[in-house]
């Protein structure tokens, strides 16, 4: 291939030395008839002027005015310095068949465009050599354009020229490599086989070399199956019969060992489980107690001591009655609201008779203007019916992940959002406050008790958080197999 291509470019370069002298009085014929450079293997050789129309062949011209204005070769001659071009292959105006097409430029007055001088070489050239060899019926030798069109392809005894294999993973070996080798699937027969390559240093080609491996296998097969034909067949069998009788016995025993080992596993977990339940549970019926006692000692009963002086203060001096009357009516306001939001912290009211839904809103409604905070519910997904159970614990584990906020987030934004998919409910509680390292120790057992609720019912809590990157907390429970009794609204 590089010898032809030498040889074209040569020639190529005399032609234009020669027309440069004598013009279209140039003999192609008599030119080529000298045999300074072997043109054997050209298929044909021509002279284009400016306009594109054929000046001079070494073939004869057709009648009808030949016009390759508009072959690629031209237009980039025409708008490029000389150099060598080497095109694609496409059918050839003058020989009726495909030929790739080699030109370089000529300089016209002032250096301008001139037209080209061209030589076209049948693609088969570039194979021919290997005409004779003991080819396999997959091998291939090919020539191929950086852009992934071949120049020239022979598979087996098959030429053929001009396929696009630019998704060929030849090229990314290119890219990283100019010489190598891989295996791959061939990208136009689809055939398992190895390559050689070698992209060219001085041409804008590469040219391949490949081996089906089913070609490069198919001796050794042959004598494989011949030696080992009869003891295969009888070992195989033999071979067979004893891993099915071991795979079936190793298979049993595993299944054994793994049934007995997960219920191990779980009757142990389930003890531990109520154990840290059980404890966690006492801990928090203490704390509620505690707060509870604090609640009424620290504010209601102050309150009620306050109302009580005032009272006795107005019985015994009637011109202070109305001032110590009107405070005490505050006072006492003030106390009935207290004991009210203790009374909604101990219980949630509206889980009985309303939807979690609506029973979520309530409870957005009543923290948000006391805290302060920005509350967006979302509940557009959820809409399947929960047990009370689960009811309960979703809104424990709010009114948890809330308090916490409220007490330590130092949070201006809040996000919930109940959500059902795939047979599960989730609730999730975003904030934007300052966040808390996960992996840390923490003080109080809030987290715990929200984890212990979603446990109970076979769910799961997780927890992500960063130091000055708020806090999201996801809780995961299934959905019951069997479907609750469906209440007023989605959601319930």
């Amino acid at each position: 291939a590089l010898h032809t291509i030498r040889n074209a470019d040569a020639l190529m370069q005399l032609v234009r030395y020669e027309h440069a002298k004598a013009g279209n009085s140039l003999d192609l014929n008599a030119l080529l008839s000298q045999g300074v450079i072997d043109s054997n293997n050209l298929a044909g050789v021509s002279i284009i002027d400016a306009q594109g129309h054929l000046q001079l062949s070494n073939r004869a011209i057709p009648k009808m005015p030949v016009d390759v204005s508009d072959r690629e070769h031209f237009l980039v001659h025409k708008t490029h310095r000389d150099t060598l071009y080497i095109g694609t292959p496409i059918q050839s105006r003058t020989l009726g068949r495909p030929v790739i097409v080699l030109s370089r430029r000529l300089p016209g007055p002032g250096n301008s465009f001139g037209g080209t001088v061209t030589v076209q070489i049948e693609p088969v050239t570039f194979t021919r050599f290997y005409a004779e060899a003991a080819l396999g019926p997959h091998d291939l030798i090919s020539l191929i354009a950086l852009n992934g069109i071949t120049y020239a392809r022979r598979t087996g005894s098959q030429e053929s020229s001009g396929e696009d294999i630019h998704k060929s993973p030849l090229f990314q070996h290119v890219s990283q490599q100019p010489i190598g080798y891989y295996y791959a699937r061939d990208a136009i027969h689809d055939i398992p086989s190895w390559f050689s390559y070698r992209k060219m240093k001085e041409y804008p080609m590469i040219a391949t070399v490949g081996s089906s491996e089913e070609d490069m296998l198919m001796e050794h097969h042959a004598a494989a199956r011949r030696e080992y034909r009869f003891g295969a067949v009888i070992s195989l069998l033999l071979l067979l019969f004893s891993s099915m009788v071991c795979a079936v016995l190793l298979q049993r025993r595993k299944r054994i060992l793994e049934i007995q080992d997960a219920e191990q596993r779980r009757r142990r977990d389930q003890k531990r489980n109520q154990r840290r339940l059980t404890q966690q549970i006492i801990a928090a019926q203490e704390r509620e107690r505690e707060n509870i006692g604090r609640e009424l000692h620290d504010n209601v009963n102050q309150v009620l001591t306050t109302v009580k002086l005032n009272i006795e203060l107005a019985q015994s001096d009637e011109r202070l009655a109305p001032g110590l009357l009107a405070n005490s009516v505050r006072y006492l306001q003030q106390c009935i609201s207290g004991i009210r939001n203790l009374s909604r912290e101990l219980s949630a009211p509206t889980l009985g008779t309303r939807s979690l839904i609506d029973s979520v809103t309530a409870l957005v409604e009543m923290v948000a203007p006391s805290s302060g905070l920005d509350i967006h519910f979302h509940h557009e997904t959820f809409r399947q019916t929960v047990p009370m159970e689960q009811k309960l614990a979703f809104y424990r584990i709010l009114q948890e992940a809330l308090n916490n906020i409220m007490r330590h987030a130092s949070a201006t934004h809040v996000k919930i959002e109940l959500s059902q998919a795939a047979g599960i409910s989730t609730l999730t509680i975003t904030d934007d406050g300052c966040g808390f390292d996960t992996a840390g120790k923490h003080s109080g057992i809030g987290l715990t008790n929200m984890r212990s609720r979603a446990a109970v019912l076979g769910g799961t809590l997780h927890v992500q958080s960063g130091h000055q990157r708020g806090c999201q907390v996801v809780v995961r429970i299934p959905l019951p197999s069997t479907p609750v009794a469906a209440a007023s609204k989605p959601g319930a």
